[in-house]
Protein backbone atom coordinates (compact mmCIF):
# COMPACT_ATOMS: atom_id res chain seq x y z
CA UNK A 1 0.00 0.00 0.00
CA UNK A 2 2.65 2.42 0.83
CA UNK A 3 3.76 1.81 -2.68
CA UNK A 4 0.69 2.96 -4.33
CA UNK A 5 0.69 6.27 -1.40
CA UNK A 6 4.61 6.99 -3.21
CA UNK A 7 3.21 6.83 -6.90
CA UNK A 8 0.26 8.87 -6.12
CA UNK A 9 2.74 11.86 -4.90
CA UNK A 10 4.35 11.40 -8.15
CA UNK A 11 1.74 11.69 -9.93
CA UNK A 12 0.46 15.01 -7.88
CA UNK A 13 3.91 15.95 -8.61
CA UNK A 14 5.41 15.56 -4.78
CA UNK A 15 8.99 13.99 -5.34
CA UNK A 16 9.76 14.31 -1.98
CA UNK A 17 6.66 12.82 -0.77
CA UNK A 18 7.02 10.14 -2.98
CA UNK A 19 10.73 9.29 -1.98
CA UNK A 20 9.90 9.76 2.02
CA UNK A 21 7.09 7.09 1.46
CA UNK A 22 9.06 5.16 -0.64
CA UNK A 23 11.35 4.43 1.72
CA UNK A 24 9.30 3.15 4.02
CA UNK A 25 7.61 0.79 1.11
CA UNK A 26 11.09 -0.44 0.79
CA UNK A 27 11.74 -1.12 4.53
CA UNK A 28 8.49 -2.62 4.74
CA UNK A 29 9.31 -4.89 1.48
CA UNK A 30 12.55 -6.04 3.08
CA UNK A 31 10.88 -6.79 6.15
CA UNK A 32 8.08 -9.07 5.06
CA UNK A 33 9.70 -9.72 1.58
CA UNK A 34 6.21 -10.05 -0.10
CA UNK A 35 5.98 -10.36 -3.89
CA UNK A 36 3.85 -7.95 -4.02
CA UNK A 37 5.98 -5.66 -2.28
CA UNK A 38 8.52 -6.02 -4.88
CA UNK A 39 6.28 -5.44 -7.84
CA UNK A 40 5.06 -2.22 -6.27
CA UNK A 41 8.90 -0.87 -5.81
CA UNK A 42 9.69 -1.88 -9.05
CA UNK A 43 6.99 -0.07 -10.60
CA UNK A 44 7.54 2.99 -8.10
CA UNK A 45 11.48 3.14 -9.56
CA UNK A 46 10.02 2.89 -13.19
CA UNK A 47 8.26 6.24 -12.43
CA UNK A 48 10.51 8.18 -10.28
CA UNK A 49 12.02 11.45 -12.17
CA UNK A 50 15.91 12.30 -12.91
CA UNK A 51 16.31 14.30 -9.66
CA UNK A 52 19.66 13.53 -7.51
CA UNK A 53 17.36 12.45 -4.39
CA UNK A 54 15.03 10.18 -6.82
CA UNK A 55 17.66 8.68 -8.40
CA UNK A 56 19.71 7.62 -5.36
CA UNK A 57 16.28 6.31 -3.61
CA UNK A 58 15.86 4.25 -7.61
CA UNK A 59 19.45 2.89 -6.83
CA UNK A 60 18.42 1.65 -3.23
CA UNK A 61 14.90 -0.17 -4.74
CA UNK A 62 16.84 -1.79 -7.75
CA UNK A 63 19.50 -3.17 -5.38
CA UNK A 64 16.70 -4.32 -3.18
CA UNK A 65 15.51 -6.18 -6.40
CA UNK A 66 18.19 -7.71 -7.39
Amino acid sequence: MLGDVAADYLTAGAVDQAVEVGRRALAAALEAETTMGRVRLSALADQLPASSAAQAFRDEIRAFLE
